[in-house]
C-alpha cells in the first residue's frame, strides 16, 4: 500500500482493458483516459493538449468517460468534454468559444483548415460567410517558436481574396469579459 505523499493523490480502481495500451511490456492508460484523468475544472489543458496534438479525438474521450462510470469527478469531466465541443487547442480559445456561445453569436467554425499558397493552415475561429478570421494567441506562443512563426504566416496570408483577420492576444478575452 502506498503511503500518502504531499502533492500526490493515489486511488485504486479497475481500468477496462480497452483503455490500457501496452508497449515494450509496459502497461499504461490510453491518451483518451489520461487526458480526462488529468483535466480539472481549474485546468483543462490536458484535454486541449491531447486535441491539439491529435493524440486523441473528442469521441474517444467521451467513450473513456462512459467506460469508467461512478468515479468522483466524472460530472466535471463531462462538463469539460461538453465545453470542448468546438475543440479549442489552447485555453484562450476555450474562453473565446465560451464568450461567443454566451453572447449568442453563431455562424463560426473552429480550427477551419484552409490551404494558402499550397500550405495547410488552421484558422482558430472563422466566420466563413463574412470572410473573417479571429486568431487567438495564448501563452503557447511564448514558448513554441515554430507555432509562433506558423501563426504569423497564417495571419498575414489568411483569407487571400479580400478577407479580414483579427489577432487577439490570450489576455484580451479576459479583458473583454470583465468589461462587458
Amino acid at each position: 500500500m502506498l503511503k500518502p505523499q504531499l502533492g500526490f493523490s493515489f486511488s485504486r480502481r479497475r481500468i477496462p482493458e480497452e483503455l490500457i495500451a501496452v508497449r515494450g511490456g509496459l502497461r499504461y492508460t490510453t491518451p483518451a483516459l489520461t487526458a480526462i484523468d488529468l483535466a480539472t475544472s481549474a485546468c483543462s489543458d490536458a484535454i486541449d493538449i491531447a486535441l491539439r496534438g491529435r493524440a486523441v479525438t473528442l469521441a474517444a474521450m467521451y467513450e473513456a468517460l462512459r467506460m469508467t462510470p461512478h468515479r468522483t469527478g466524472n460530472l466535471e469531466r463531462l462538463r469539460l468534454l461538453i465545453d470542448s465541443r468546438n475543440e479549442p487547442w489552447p485555453a484562450a480559445e476555450r474562453l473565446s468559444h465560451r464568450l461567443l456561445r454566451a453572447a449568442g453569436i453563431t455562424g463560426w467554425q473552429t480550427n477551419l483548415p484552409v490551404e494558402i499558397d499550397s500550405e495547410l493552415f488552421y484558422l482558430d475561429i472563422a466566420f466563413t460567410k463574412q470572410k473573417l478570421a479571429i486568431e487567438i494567441d495564448g501563452r503557447l506562443h511564448e514558448t513554441d517558436e515554430e507555432l509562433f512563426e506558423s501563426d504569423r504566416w497564417r495571419q498575414m496570408r489568411s483569407w487571400p481574396r479580400g478577407g479580414e483577420s483579427f489577432v487577439s492576444p490570450g489576455r484580451c478575452c479576459k479583458t473583454v469579459r470583465t468589461c462587458s
